[in-house]
């Protein structure tokens, strides 16, 4: 029979083969003694297992605490924070991809900065691809769209030939959406379709939703002509039914946001409303800053086109407060141009 520390350290092992979207798969290197109890490093390994479940699902302020208490734990073995071990270094990343979800996207890009250079090009290589990767995403939550560019199309060539299909597949579906807001419709629908198969090649199911979901972006912004709504629900049927089995709440936000978005194209007014709504509800929930910025300007939006103007002010301004503190330049610069609206329209108050 499996001692309780190995039976606990396989089901974190499968935690992480199934969900974890940003870890090196290694288990610390601490002499084992099963006598004993946990030892430090394993405490924390723990933690930041757990803390990886919860960002998966998307319960952010949980995931955050666990990794701070990772770090707690690891205070004896790698005390110098500002020169951190590897094991330190990783849970430091993990922590800096919450940071990103929770809308601190500044405080993300200087933790990534730090850790970068901790990570060998050789030994390390993932890991620090991995970082910079999500180094790009903050340089393209914030608007600098061409850096972010650059940086995607190494990191993903890189991966690629390293083999990390999990990892290749995240970074290109960013891209996409990159693409998709530069208005490269057809490029971004070339990448995305390369996302899907490289997550399905890997077996990494939830990663693959996440791509089937920028595809559905991609398709709810394609020309009048294009435009038709019911293989967009088909895909969105699916991934709604994988984030309910799986418990991903940030999953089925999302899913409620492009419902929004759809019905919003389509002329329903009202339901687009409702899914905006519900989307908005779970952001504020699971403090999914940058998702919550996006459904007050889609609310807001949606209210504007069914005439209720005053309901769309404080939207917009808790919309523009959010952005401020974690520049999310997208959100910013929509929420402006909706709120200078309202005040050339003079129906604000």
């Amino acid at each position: 029979m499996k001692s309780p520390r190995s039976l606990t350290q396989s089901h974190f092992r499968a935690l992480s083969d199934a969900f974890l979207p940003t870890q090196i798969r290694e288990e610390p290197k601490i002499k084992s003694d099963k006598s004993r109890p946990f030892y430090a490093g394993e405490i924390a390994w723990l933690y930041n297992e757990c803390g990886v479940l919860s960002f998966v699902q998307g319960r952010l302020p949980d995931a955050f605490a666990l990794f701070g208490l990772a770090m707690q734990a690891l205070d004896n073995l790698e005390p110098d924070r500002e020169r951190p071990g590897p094991l330190r270094a990783l849970v430091s990343l993990n922590r800096a991809i919450v940071d990103i979800e929770r809308g601190r996207i500044r405080r993300a890009a200087n933790t990534l900065k730090d850790i970068i250079p901790t990570f060998s090009e050789t030994a390390d290589k993932e890991a620090r691809l991995i970082a910079e990767g999500y180094l790009a995403l903050t340089f393209h939550l914030a608007g600098n769209f061409d850096q972010a560019e650059r940086r995607y199309k190494s990191i993903i060539k890189e991966l690629v030939k390293l083999r990390r299909s999990r990892s290749a597949s995240i970074f290109s579906k960013h891209y996409a959406d990159l693409l998709r807001r530069r208005g490269n419709v057809q490029r971004a629908q070339a990448v995305v379709t390369e996302a899907i198969q490289l997550a399905q090649e890997g077996n990494h199911e939830d990663v693959r939703h996440l791509a089937i979901l920028s595809e559905a972006k991609i398709l709810i912004e394609s020309p009048l002509e294009q435009f038709k709504p019911e293989p967009i629900h088909s895909r969105l049927d699916m991934v709604e039914r994988y984030a309910r089995v799986m418990g991903i709440p940030r999953m089925t936000a999302e899913v409620h946001g492009l419902r929004a978005r759809l019905h919003k194209r389509s002329g329903d007014l009202r339901t687009a409303g409702s899914f905006a709504e519900k989307s908005l509800e779970i952001a504020s929930l699971h403090e999914l800053q940058v998702r919550k910025a996006s459904d007050l300007v889609l609310y807001a939006s949606i209210n504007l086109k069914r005439g209720f103007r005053r309901d769309c002010r404080p939207l917009l301004e808790e919309a523009l407060a959010i952005t401020r503190d974690t520049e999310y330049y997208a959100a910013y610069a929509q929420a402006q141009e909706l709120l200078h609206g309202l005040e050339r329209s003079g129906e604000s108050e």
